[in-house]
């Protein structure tokens, strides 16, 4: 039915969101690599209940900004939530959410 009329299917593979973000602020591969294992710690360890029913974009800016502070790159909750379209306070929000993922990854790499 897709097919017959056309339609786009959004994509939801946060690795995707994670690159759009990461495309749009100035941060260095290895930071967007670390936010992929960010995304892959919180989807074995919730497989998938966390992301569902949430904007996907949310969660791409948050663990953005999350591997950016564990590398040492400055940027600002504000900076990521205006590449990503949303505001700072989602990121806030979304870091609480995930702050009992956040020890193990800080604890590999």
């Amino acid at each position: 039915m897709i097919t017959e009329l056309d339609l786009k299917v959004p994509n939801n593979d946060l690795r995707h969101y994670v690159f759009k973000v990461g495309n749009a602020v100035p941060t260095s591969e290895k930071t967007k690599r670390k936010a992929i294992e960010l995304v892959d710690i919180i989807s074995k360890k919730d497989r998938n209940t966390y992301t569902s029913g949430k904007d996907p974009m949310g969660l791409a800016a948050t663990v953005l900004y999350v591997a950016g502070a564990n590398n040492g790159e400055n940027m600002t909750q504000r900076e990521i939530a205006t590449a990503a379209g949303l505001t700072s306070v989602t990121i806030r929000c979304r870091l609480k959410e995930i702050g009992k993922y956040l020890e193990s990854f800080d604890n590999s790499g």
